[in-house]
């Protein structure tokens, strides 16, 4: 396994370079530095008067393999397909009872999504 790890650096590694050591870019400009805690948080209500949470506005989950922004996209595909089927129907854009549909079918899915990645952190 060492030897092939050595081969496959040795195959990024620019003709003529192989003896002199890597040199990092130098980092200009970085004054404040700034921490965000790991963590889970959920929205027990996903919708509102004519407003609806999709995203990290809906919830927030450790940024394990990019699962966050899976759950997101997954809540924006949703909320189209409903908004779409609203519309078709003939219904208020943003009539409770369809962004009720959008609220369940999210919150059956994101939350043990969220649980899940939340037990492997």
């Amino acid at each position: 396994v060492a030897k092939g790890l050595g081969l496959i650096l040795e195959s990024f590694q620019a003709a003529g370079a192989k003896d002199k050591a890597p040199t990092l870019p130098q980092i200009t400009g970085a004054k404040n530095r700034a921490g965000f805690p790991l963590g889970f948080s959920h929205s027990h209500r996903y919708i509102g008067p004519r407003t609806v949470l999709v995203g990290d506005a809906a919830h927030r989950v450790h940024p394990l393999a990019g699962q966050g922004v899976n759950l997101g996209f997954g809540d924006v595909m949703s909320l189209a397909s409903i908004v779409e089927k609203c519309l078709q129907d003939g219904a208020s854009l943003g009539d409770r009872s369809y962004m009720l549909e959008y609220e369940t079918e999210r919150q059956r899915h994101n939350v043990p999504t969220m649980f899940s990645i939340d037990s492997l952190h």
